[in-house]
């Protein structure tokens, strides 16, 4: 009986052992390996801001999209509504939030489809030129203008210009994405 009683502790004991190790084995195959992060997290918050995803060009937009389909994406208020462009806005622009965004997707009244997209910033622009500059960069290469205050990437029939049109008393920084001149 004794060793009964041995026995039968001795097969529990293994039992429990066996059982945790498959625990601890199946918990272990549910650990997911460490996520890459996306190119646009290792920016700055507002870089991510004015870019705000991604897809497409910047802000999810490519030029040739149903405005329907930008307008179901932008994140931004719309403040205008146009007959040849919707006018979205990202904080204030009454002189109180130098970070704000006017953004506007111009489109073609007969068939809504998107031809440009142009964001406005009214901030010192030097640095965020800088950020964007290193962001297209590392998304499309070498920009094939490169000017103090202006930079141009062509990619296919596409295109994105980053313009600093500040001026001293007024700052202020430019992002278009259309398609290349070329393409018209």
């Amino acid at each position: 009986m004794k060793y009964l009683v041995i026995a039968l502790a001795f097969l529990w004991l293994c039992m429990a052992c066996d059982s945790s190790t498959t625990e601890t084995t199946s918990s272990s195959d549910t650990v997911s390996a460490p996520v890459e992060p996306t190119l646009l997290s290792r920016f700055s918050p507002r870089l991510q801001q004015v870019v705000n995803t991604e897809s497409g060009l910047i802000r999810g937009f490519t030029p040739g999209q149903p405005l329907d389909s930008v307008m179901h994406q932008e994140t931004a208020v719309l403040e205008e509504d146009s007959t040849d462009y919707k006018g979205y806005l990202l904080g204030n622009t009454v002189n109180t939030d130098t970070n704000a965004l006017d953004i506007r997707y111009f489109f073609n009244p007969k068939t809504r489809v998107t031809d440009s997209l142009t964001i406005d910033t009214y901030e010192e622009s030097d640095s965020l030129m800088k950020e964007l500059a290193n962001y297209f960069t590392v998304r499309f290469g070498e920009p094939v203008i490169k000017e103090k205050k202006l930079l141009t990437w062509n990619l296919n029939n596409n295109q994105i210009v980053i313009r600093d049109v500040g001026v001293k008393l007024s700052p202020g920084l430019q992002v278009v994405a259309r398609k290349s001149p070329k393409h018209h």
